[in-house]
């Protein structure tokens, strides 16, 4: 097993389309920390980076076991959502938190927290709908949760396994870019490929 302990420490808020593609990708740049409230669904296999071994389980578990399997990378799992009463310690000793979740409150949550204490969130959000964009946005003052993010239907049949997995992609590049040079960056990400620094 591959020891991560001497990484930064990277919470990943939401297991699903998003979230677990970016874990995938960020598995060898930092220590992560995956937290999810939900089980994994068979129709989640086709949109998500969870095997039909996985199905009924709790997704931040799957994809830790999952991870584990495929490279030997020790991740730790949460099978619990955000809220109002642990989001301060679920985010404490995180050097970054990727937010990847599909609904306003955790967002919320997560934006007064890094508000109140400093702490960097980036968020990641498919546009609702089937227009095929994403967004990849750094907290900020103007960061305004829109119940709209995260609401793209990702887990129909995979259709839009592509957009998510770029938008997922992003993130993950600017996850890296943060933790190895302090810089943040978003994107604005569009279904053909391209994306637009923001």
């Amino acid at each position: 097993m591959i020891e991560n302990a001497t990484l930064p420490n990277v919470l990943i808020v939401g297991c699903g389309a998003l979230g677990s593609h970016a874990a995938l990708l960020l598995r060898n740049e930092a220590s992560l920390v995956l937290v999810d409230g939900d089980r994994v669904e068979a129709k989640n296999v086709l949109s998500q980076v969870h095997g039909k071994s996985g199905v009924g389980k709790n997704k931040a578990q799957a994809l830790q076991g999952l991870l584990n399997f495929l490279s030997g990378v020790k991740t730790s799992a949460t099978a619990c959502y955000l809220t109002a009463a642990n989001v301060t310690t679920m985010t404490r000793g995180a050097a970054l938190v990727v937010d990847c979740t599909d609904a306003v409150e955790p967002r919320t949550l997560l934006h007064r927290e890094a508000q109140k204490r400093g702490l960097p969130v980036l968020h990641a959000a498919l546009a609702a709908g089937d227009q095929g964009y994403g967004q990849v946005t750094w907290d900020s003052d103007n960061y305004r949760p829109d119940a709209n993010e995260g609401a793209a239907p990702t887990c129909r049949a995979g259709e839009n396994l592509p957009t998510a997995a770029l938008v997922a992609a992003y993130a993950a590049r600017s996850a890296q870019i943060f933790l190895r040079e302090g810089r943040r960056l978003g994107f604005a990400v569009s279904a053909s490929g391209g994306a637009v620094v923001l």
